[in-house]
């Protein structure tokens, strides 16, 4: 090769090496320019979360406070003071007053005289009447809602049970509507039944009628019952000493007034011990 030839050899090889060290160059400062821009931008970003974090916080903080008590809001709210240690801030806790206290509910004075006006006013009748009527009611609220398997129950060893203590007391309704009432009255003459029989007629009273069940039991006692109320209620008020106690007839209703009430309660009595 010519000496010309190598000289122009010679200069295109350091044009171009001059060409890629001037490439390097601007490849090495373009990117420490990007890497120094996305550094800055990342900057930028994270300023910004932190100032959307302080306003999201300062939002939060101004709803809680919304929702705080107004005592509670003023002094910040617990959050903070939590947070530094400080005190929290207390509730003031006010006490609810009690309720008045009510008097017990009494009877009004009208009531009480007016029932006792209503007892002075009454005939010795109505108020013998009044005494049978609340001694029956009595032996129904003793067996009322009894099952007929607690009604089959003796109260006690060889004693009777409800049943058949029902069926004792509709066989004497009939026996005094049917055989003593109309003497007593009419004739002031008393039932002649000795101690000595009666605990056979007991027993014989209740024997003819123990094939009714519980059911047909408290059908018989209603309807002997009122056989017996009207039968009392046919006869009249006067002369009044015909209803006294030293009457054959006012005796008579005050026996089986009795004799209600000494039944009920024995019912009642066994009913609250045995749960029957």
């Amino acid at each position: 090769m010519s000496p010309a030839k190598r000289k122009a050899t010679s200069t295109r090889h350091a044009k171009a090496k001059r060409a890629a060290r001037r490439s390097r160059r601007r490849g090495r400062a373009g990117r420490a320019t990007r890497a120094g821009g996305a550094e800055h931008r990342g900057e930028n970003v994270r300023a910004a979360r932190r100032g959307r974090g302080a306003s999201g916080g300062s939002k939060r903080s101004a709803k809680r406070g919304a929702r705080l008590s107004p005592a509670v809001a003023a002094q910040g709210g617990p959050d903070r003071a939590a947070k530094r240690g400080g005190p929290r801030p207390k509730l003031a806790v006010v006490a609810r007053p009690a309720p008045p206290k009510r008097a017990p509910k009494a009877r009004s004075a009208a009531a009480v005289s007016e029932f006792a006006g209503a007892k002075a006013g009454a005939s010795a009748k109505d108020l013998a009447l009044f005494g049978l009527e609340r001694a029956r009611v009595a032996v129904h609220a003793a067996i009322q809602g009894m099952s007929a398997g607690a009604a089959e129950r003796p109260i006690a060893p060889g004693k009777w049970s409800a049943r058949q203590m029902v069926l004792h007391l509709a066989f004497w309704d009939r026996e005094i509507a049917q055989k003593y009432l109309e003497a007593a009255a009419a004739r002031n003459r008393r039932a002649d039944i000795r101690r000595s029989r009666l605990d056979a007629m007991n027993a014989a009273g209740v024997a003819t009628l123990e094939q009714l069940d519980w059911e047909a039991a408290l059908r018989l006692l209603q309807s002997t019952y009122e056989d017996l109320w009207d039968a009392l209620d046919s006869i009249p008020a006067e002369p009044e000493d015909v209803w006294s106690p030293e009457h054959a007839l006012g005796e008579l209703v005050r026996e089986v007034t009795q004799h209600d009430r000494h039944h009920a309660d024995v019912i009642k009595r066994w009913r609250a011990e045995s749960g029957g």
